[in-house]
């Protein structure tokens, strides 16, 4: 933030109060009002232009009446600033108000150099590219010439086609019509040609008509012949097929009855082989009942020889051994 120190803030508030005593006096003196005021704020070219192009007022007075009013917004915006300037300095020594201003001018006079500069070139370009223009005109002026030449000699070419054409047709007619004459010739005789061949065919065709109508003739005779013997193979067919019927019928009673027998005797087998099987059963179980006790008899046997042994060997029950009696003595 840019300050003043004590002698440099005096001298500074000093000449913006001789300002703006000054701009006071101007403005009394021409009874200018202190509300308008030139807006001063930064907007780019583009913005500029969004502007101009959205103004749709256009002032009616004359140049002067209009050169004098931006006058007096500017006289107003210039006293209005350097007040703020002046009232900053007082209070707090600085001129940031004065610093924003001068800022933003400098960047108008800035962008304004490079809007010139650059209209500059698009000017030179539009002069460049008029320039281009005109010689391109004169080449088209010159090609069309030439064209226009052309179209000249190909109309001259199309009418001594036309001419040649038109001779081309008259003798390609009486080409035609001596070629029609010479096929009217030649197609009389192929007509005459053709007739007779005709007569002769049609002689053919009656006798062929007259062979086909005897032919039927022979092939409805066999047909009836046929017919009739479709009609005894038919007949003997229907008996053949009675017959076979009936024999059929009883083959099927004789085959029912015995698969009937049939389902009896296999319900007999089913019935005598359960009675085998029971027996068979019963007879194993026989045989293990007497393996069995013969076993049980060898050791009962067995346990007996061994426990009588023992009872010999042991001297038990009627085996114990008696105890002799002593002997006599001697005298």
């Amino acid at each position: 933030m840019a300050k003043l120190d004590g002698i440099s803030r005096k001298i500074v508030q000093s000449i913006l109060s001789e300002s703006l005593d000054k701009l006071a006096i101007l403005r009394h003196i021409n009874g200018w009002s202190t509300t308008d005021q030139t807006v001063v704020e930064y907007r780019t070219v583009e913005e500029q232009a969004t502007a101009i192009k959205n103004d749709d007022v256009l002032p009616a007075d004359s140049k002067d009446s209009v050169d004098l009013r931006d006058f007096q917004r500017d006289c107003s915006f210039i006293e209005s600033t350097i007040q703020k300037t002046y009232e900053e300095i007082l209070q707090g020594g600085s001129y940031n108000c004065l610093s924003k201003v001068t800022d933003i001018f400098r960047k108008l006079q800035s962008e304004e150099a490079d809007l010139l500069r650059t209209t500059k070139a698009r000017e030179q370009e539009y002069v460049e590219l008029q320039d281009l223009f005109y010689e391109e005109r004169l080449v088209f002026k010159g090609q069309t010439a030439e064209i226009m030449a052309k179209i000249g000699n190909l109309k001259d070419e199309i009418e001594d086609f036309r001419q040649e054409a038109a001779s081309k047709s008259a003798y390609l007619a009486s080409w035609q019509n001596s070629q029609l004459e010479t096929a009217g010739y030649e197609l009389s005789k192929k007509t005459e040609l053709l007739v007779e061949s005709i007569e002769d065919k049609r002689l053919e065709l009656c006798k062929e008509t007259r062979v086909h109508l005897e032919t039927r003739t022979i092939f409805n005779e066999i047909e009836m012949d046929l017919q009739k013997q479709l009609k005894n193979w038919r007949i003997k067919y229907e008996n053949d097929l009675q017959a076979i019927g009936n024999k059929i019928a009883h083959l099927q009673e004789a085959k029912d009855q015995q698969q009937e027998k049939t389902a009896q005797m296999i319900m007999k087998y089913i019935k005598r082989q359960e009675e085998i099987d029971c027996y068979q059963a019963h007879k194993v179980e026989q045989q293990k009942q007497r393996l069995e006790k013969d076993r049980k008899d060898r050791a009962a046997t067995k346990i007996q020889a061994w426990w009588r042994g023992t009872m010999v060997r042991k001297g038990f029950g009627k085996y114990k051994k008696k105890e002799k009696r002593g002997k006599k003595k001697k005298k």
